[in-house]
């Protein structure tokens, strides 16, 4: 799993403003404990400093684990990267930039000084971000005049930001990953292709639809299956673009998924 750290950044006035001041020892032991112990992490920061802290932190990594950007665009044509890094950036934008060139699975800890915000406050940057897609998000907030460091995170499938301390990196996994989507509803197609999906009495039987109620039960989802609109069954795409059928669909976001398994006979 590929995860990204931003760190020393302030959320005002709609954007994010990179702090300077910050020493990051404990706040980077913490990431690595959030990261994959396998993690390489690369450095983009304009304080040459910052490297030095990151590379000295811990003695089981050497420098060559560590890989280092001076600039933020960079990241999109290296070749180097092999899971996850930290950053420094300016705005939010800069952030979803980088985030549309990494893995759609990984995550940004966003580090803040701006310790007037709430969890209220929170809830609505990440909603925000939500919306354009940027999600897997983790706020570390500090404190310098008390010394307390603290953790948010939010879950869109729950819609719920909760407030943690550095040490509960475990619970933070586990709330980013919960399997409890609160019947979250998932469009998809489902057709009879005997004898892997059939119909008795109205109702789905066979493998396609055990493995749909699975699903359902497993993550607590609701699979609202339905027939392709244009009844062409799997459906075909063409050299010249045409496309038909369930494969039609998951094209064109009529449905989030494609249920009916391809038998060779």
């Amino acid at each position: 799993m590929l995860w990204f750290l931003t760190f020393a950044l302030s959320i005002c006035a709609g954007s994010i403003v990179v702090e300077n001041e910050i020493r990051y020892e404990d706040i980077i032991q913490f990431s690595f404990e959030l990261l994959s112990e396998y993690s390489t992490i690369a450095v983009i920061s304009s304080n040459n400093w910052l490297p030095l802290e990151v590379y000295g932190i811990n003695g089981n990594h050497s420098l060559a684990a560590f890989l280092f950007f001076d600039n933020v665009l960079n990241i999109a044509s290296s070749k180097q990267i092999l899971m996850g890094f930290i950053i420094n950036a300016n705005t939010v934008e800069e952030v979803l930039f980088v985030k549309n060139h990494t893995k759609s699975n990984s995550t940004i800890v966003i580090i803040t000084e701006a310790i007037n915000d709430t969890t209220e406050n929170y809830f609505k940057f990440f909603s925000t971000a939500w919306t354009f897609t940027l999600k897997n998000l983790v706020i570390v907030q500090i404190n310098k005049l008390n010394a307390e460091v603290k953790v948010y995170a939010f879950n869109p499938f729950l819609n719920v930001s909760t407030e943690f301390n550095i040490n509960q990196s475990m619970q933070i996994k586990k709330f980013l990953t919960s399997k409890n989507y609160h019947q979250y509803t998932i469009k998809a197609t489902l057709f009879e292709t005997i004898p892997i999906a059939f119909i008795i009495n109205g109702i789905y039987m066979g493998i396609d639809p055990l493995v749909i109620e699975t699903i359902n039960q497993t993550l607590n989802v609701s699979i609202v299956t339905h027939i392709p609109y244009d009844h062409e069954d799997f459906g075909y795409r063409l050299k010249n673009g045409t496309m038909a059928g369930a494969i039609k669909e998951l094209y064109s976001k009529d449905s989030d998924i494609a249920f009916n398994q391809i038998v060779y006979a």
